[in-house]
């Protein structure tokens, strides 16, 4: 918990140089203004940010913040990066599909085709072999009149 309240402060700190306590609360879901103040202070002692903290007034000013509260602001367009790759992944997977699915259409056509070949070639080969011995009887009549 303290660790997503740690990067709330931070998103909220890369926004605005001046925080109000009740924008931490808010965010941070603490309840009472030393909540706050122990948030802000394990933040500065993780050396996350560097502010001046007003208690009367209920106010945060900050002076610096770590790099890791840029990358919180860069995750916006980090998110709009991995979203438009997601969509060009989506784009991929669907033309991927239709090769597939074209594949898959002419294998089965091609198999139907071999299926068929197999069928006249198989139809040939009785065919043959029924003549065959109308061949040999023929052929011996030939070789009876030659000799």
């Amino acid at each position: 918990r303290e660790k997503l309240q740690a990067m709330a402060i931070l998103r909220l700190s890369s926004e605005n140089t001046a925080l109000g306590y009740s924008d931490i609360e808010r965010v941070c879901g603490c309840e009472t203004d030393r909540e706050v103040e122990a948030l802000l202070i394990r933040c500065i002692q993780a050396g996350l940010l560097q502010c001046k903290i007003d208690e009367i007034n209920r106010r945060v000013f900050l002076h610096q913040l770590s790099t890791s509260a840029y990358h919180v602001q860069d995750c916006g367009k980090l998110l709009e990066a991995l979203q438009s790759w997601a969509n060009e992944n989506s784009t991929v997977m669907e033309e991927i599909r239709d090769h597939v699915s074209e594949a898959t259409g002419n294998l089965a056509k091609a198999k139907t085709e071999r299926e068929e070949f197999k069928r006249n070639l198989d139809s040939a080969k009785a065919s043959l072999k029924k003549e065959k011995p109308q061949r040999e009887v023929s052929s011996s009549k030939v070789r009876k009149r030659l000799a």
